[in-house]
């Protein structure tokens, strides 16, 4: 068994204000065994709608969004 203490500040909680955006459905055919390359090409689609509603909705001082 491996115990792990670790002495940490209490928490500071800061004034934000959040904002959610919810964007179109993404339309996809279920598949039982889909290709990684299947896979691979929905998941673009998602980035690339999750990068455009950063973008449009990012306030103007918000950092670039980098997906990795």
């Amino acid at each position: 068994k491996i115990s792990c203490v670790v002495d940490l500040p209490p928490l500071t909680l800061a004034a934000v204000s959040y904002k959610m955006v919810v964007g179109k459905a993404l339309h996809v055919t279920q598949k039982n065994d889909p290709t990684p390359e299947e896979v691979d090409a929905v998941f673009k689609l998602y980035e690339a709608a999750l990068l455009e509603l950063y973008n449009k909705y990012k306030p103007p001082e918000a950092s670039e969004l980098t997906l990795f």
